[in-house]
């Protein structure tokens, strides 16, 4: 039996530095906020707490406002530590939202100000925030560095406390995304005796499911996996951990596959499943129904292993709909609650206006200037509206143009997951899975999940490195290849110029002109057929990217369109050419685009060459 793949699912870090909800607390600081009018470091202390209490209730949208304003006056107040506490607060908001460059430079500041301040405990509270940003941005090895300083200041303080329990759970994590298995199994281990010390069981849980689902990849120990997991399971409704029930199970399922235990694998994994659609975890579903499939591979139940692919195909595009429809919907509420935060300022400021006009009209018998002045003023505060009305429609101008953008990168991705493309590696699965070519079938799905997988991870990117777009570009051409039974070669050329790794570009721009090379160029030629795709940086340091084909050339591909009953036109170039549109908007050199045909000296065509001109932003 081939070796389980290890799946590496996103674990929520629900560990934080903060004490228990108090709504009491809450209300008290709420009244102090809003009834002092005393600036002093007192106000500071009000803000900053009232936004703890919120980042315990995961209400992060009321944190910002109290950051800014307490950092305003801790800075006229010259009071370092308020600072610090600003921009502590400042952080976890930008944690919640998933901004996480914000939240590394305010987690920053936070420090250089307590560090000014000559220390603080609070410090703990910036390098946890710290750590979360460098662990989602997948910069392991500064998260590792982080929370070990965090540990090294805590480690020896007793009684135990929920932040060795944080920091312990978070590292683990880290040394997670660096593959150290026996690190993660350190913390863990330590984390369980720390959890059963304090009866916590969120930690019990937390070390459980990590320790459960360590013990699987490679399998370490996949039996002491299932007994970890089935300790969790015994008490995690008990906290109501949805998310680690998901996990837990998980690595039972993995585990029982492990042992070639199909029945219980299957099972579970189907548990997984349903447990993923209640709580509409597409990416849940998808993986579960992956991983299946796997499962009735090894049992030779070909038909099932099939149904449960397509099954995972139909729930990842499920998935990026949901999300993109979610993104717009939050899109909208945020426009909403700009729009009455402006009437809100709009209607403050008539109020003012009346009230400066009935003090005009009653000294008005005294002063006829006052009377001026006022009637002056009204014209300028109603000068300020319309610019604030202005200001509204540029916003609502901006959301448009911001959806319009996420719907063109959702018609990109769906150009490239295209009903076509998905059909055709479906046939290729069925026809090795009839033929009896188990292995074949095997590392054509592995790929064609790889490749899914991959499109997804880039739908969520503004931007991607150089060598991620290649890695994709070579296995959809691979796959291509296999499906034109050999006769078409490719080759990926990068110059020595360029480096894969520090280039950024736009994600999912290169796929659709080599579908179109294959579809229109390729598709119809007789004999050898080549792709070549190269990269270079030009003397503006732009990325220069060129697709050239051996095709029959444009004229010919024409002349067979002309012959179809309906004229075909690609899904692909026009989801992109709009997309480029879109993505030209503010940029200071434009993303451009340039089809050559390619001649001999008699005129006769060979091939096709586009060349993608991206210059840095």
């Amino acid at each position: 039996m081939k070796p389980i793949v290890s799946i590496l699912l996103f674990l929520p870090l629900f560990f934080n530095l903060s004490i228990a909800q108090d709504s009491l607390r809450i209300d008290s600081l709420r009244q102090i906020v809003e009834t002092s009018t005393t600036q002093d470091t007192n106000r500071v202390n009000a803000l900053t707490d009232l936004a703890q209490e919120y980042n315990n209730r995961i209400d992060f949208e009321k944190m910002l406002p109290l950051g800014i304003e307490a950092l305003r006056l801790s800075e006229e107040l010259g009071f370092d530590r308020g600072i610090g506490m600003s921009y502590n607060a400042m952080a976890a908001h930008h944690v919640y939202g998933k901004n996480y460059d914000k939240v590394v430079d305010n987690s920053l500041k936070a420090l250089k100000a307590f560090k000014k301040a000559g220390g603080d405990e609070q410090e703990n509270t910036s390098l946890n925030n710290l750590g979360i940003a460098y662990n989602s941005l997948k910069d392991f090895p500064k998260a590792i560095d982080t929370y070990n300083t965090i540990w090294e200041r805590v480690k020896d303080k007793r009684p135990y406390s929920q932040i060795h329990m944080a920091t312990l759970y978070n590292l683990s994590e880290a040394y997670k995304g660096v593959m150290d298995t026996d690190n993660v199994i350190r913390c863990n281990e330590l984390l369980l005796e720390i959890a059963e010390e304090l009866d916590s069981d969120r930690g019990r849980i937390a070390a459980y499911s990590q320790l459960a689902n360590i013990n699987v990849p490679r399998n370490i120990n996949p039996r002491l996996a299932i007994e970890y997991a089935n300790k969790g399971l015994e008490i995690v409704d008990s906290v109501q951990q949805l998310n680690q029930y998901y996990h837990l199970v998980f690595a039972i399922a993995q585990a029982n596959f492990s042992l070639r235990n199909y029945a219980e694998a299957e099972k579970d994994y189907k548990r997984c499943i349903h447990h993923s659609k209640e709580t509409k975890n597409y990416g849940g579903v998808e993986i579960g129904y992956q991983i299946l499939s796997r499962v009735y591979l090894e049992q030779e139940l070909d038909e099932k292993a099939f149904s449960a692919m397509k099954n995972s195909s139909k729930f990842s595009l499920e998935g990026v709909e949901d999300k993109n429809r979610k993104l717009i919907r939050d899109l909208e509420v945020q426009y909403e609650t700009d729009k009455i935060r402006e009437e809100k300022v709009s209607a403050e400021k008539i109020a003012v206006l009346n009230r400066n006009l009935l003090i005009a009209s009653l000294v008005s018998l005294l002063m006829f200037s006052i009377i001026a002045f006022f009637l002056f003023r009204q014209q300028k505060l109603k000068k300020q509206a319309e610019l604030i009305q202005l200001e509204l429609k540029e916003t609502k101008a901006k959301l448009e143009l911001e959806r319009q953008l996420r719907n063109s990168e959702l018609k990109a991705l769906k150009a490239q997951m295209n009903p076509h493309f998905l059909f055709n590696a479906f046939n290729s699965i069925q026809e090795y899975i009839i033929l009896n070519k188990k292995e074949m079938a095997s590392d054509y799905l592995g790929k064609f999940a790889d490749l899914m997988r991959i499109y997804l991870d880039h739908s969520r990117e503004k931007s991607i490195v150089l060598e991620d777009e290649i890695r994709a570009a070579d296995l959809y051409l691979e796959l291509e290849r296999i499906r034109f039974e050999e006769e078409m070669e490719y080759e990926i050329n990068v110059d020595e110029n360029v480096d894969e790794e520090m280039t950024s570009i736009p994600p999912m721009l290169i796929q659709p002109f080599l579908e179109n090379a294959l579809k229109h160029g390729l598709f119809h030629k007789k004999g050898d057929k080549r792709i070549q795709l190269a990269f270079k940086k030009d003397t503006e340091n732009a990325l220069i990217c060129s697709i050239r084909d051996n095709g029959i050339g444009r004229k010919a591909s024409a002349l067979i369109n002309q012959q179809r009953l309906k004229k075909h036109k690609s899904f692909a170039t026009a989801a992109t050419q709009n997309r480029i549109e879109l993505l030209n908007i503010g940029r200071e050199k434009a993303i451009t685009f340039t089809i050559h045909d390619l001649t001999d000296e008699n005129e006769n065509p060979l091939g096709t060459e586009v060349i993608l001109r991206i210059p840095s932003k």
